[in-house]
């Protein structure tokens, strides 16, 4: 029983990684993925990489999710930075996924920066080593370009294509499916950011996101998000303590059922 438990969720975390790009960082997470009109994003190397260049300063994150769906073989833990360099912000992700049957390392690289007044471009790029049991591993690469322009005070529209290049682990020769995402970002109030975008993977249907933040006070901002397919729910707050936010999300799969993910980060930015 215990191996056919094991390898439903090698199954499961195939198919899982075939689909869908699972969001590192909690408020991602907590916004159901909504992030490519995010502007100062420290996990924008995996997301759109151009809101990079509205971090100022140096900072750090440290990411955690425990289980996926409620199965702890299917865990996430990963690690962000962003530095300011000569003109751009320099950032980077490293994550770890998975149990002694299947597990992913991930690196990933990206550099934003301003390319002209109010229009910011980022690129990055991804390693991807795979390891499955018995089967040996592989390694591949892909590249991703993304667009951050703020159209007018407060509002922003964002663009992102994901896997231009790379090659599907487990099927060497086939493309990885290219995704197009485009969003867009409004603050009707200083303490709110409501967050709209259309993300479309080849071969695969459209799937629309909805995403609110709101400052409660200072120190605490409430997130939330809905996506469809597949349908979920989310939701998470933040904690801040000067430039030190301590965050959580928790999401709602309709058939598959809860994932929580906490995160520790020394902002880049003020937030909102």
């Amino acid at each position: 029983m215990r191996t056919l438990s094991l390898v439903a969720l090698l199954i499961v975390s195939l198919s899982l990684q075939a689909q869908e790009r699972r969001p590192l960082g909690a408020r991602i997470a907590a916004l159901s993925g909504a992030s490519a009109a995010l502007a100062c994003e420290t996990w924008a190397a995996a997301a759109n990489p151009a809101s990079l260049a509205a971090c100022p300063t140096f900072g750090v994150a440290v990411f955690a999710m425990p289980a996926l769906y409620g199965m702890s073989e299917l865990r996430t833990v990963a690690l962000a930075a962003t530095a300011p360099v000569r003109g751009a912000v320099l950032g980077g992700s490293l994550y770890r996924f998975g149990f002694s049957l299947y597990n992913e390392t991930g690196l990933s690289l990206a550099l934003g920066g301003q390319a002209a007044a109010g229009l910011a471009l980022g690129g990055s790029v991804h390693a991807r080593l795979v390891e499955i049991a018995r089967y040996g591993e592989r390694l591949e690469y892909s590249g991703d370009l993304g667009a951050l322009a703020e159209v007018v005070g407060d509002v922003w529209i964002g663009a992102a294509v994901r896997s231009l290049w790379g090659s599907v682990i487990l099927l060497p020769g086939q493309d990885l499916p290219t995704t197009f995402c485009v969003a867009v970002a409004a603050s009707p109030r200083e303490n709110a950011l409501v967050i709209a975008e259309l993300e479309r993977q080849e071969d695969f249907r459209p799937q629309a996101k909805l995403a609110l933040e709101c400052a409660i006070v200072q120190a605490l901002t409430l997130r939330l998000g809905w996506s469809t397919n597949p349908e979920s729910f989310s939701a998470g707050c933040g904690i801040r303590v000067r430039t030190l936010e301590f965050a959580y999300a928790g999401s709602l799969h309709t058939e598959l059922g809860w994932t929580h993910a906490i995160e520790l980060q020394l902002a880049a930015c003020e937030g909102l």
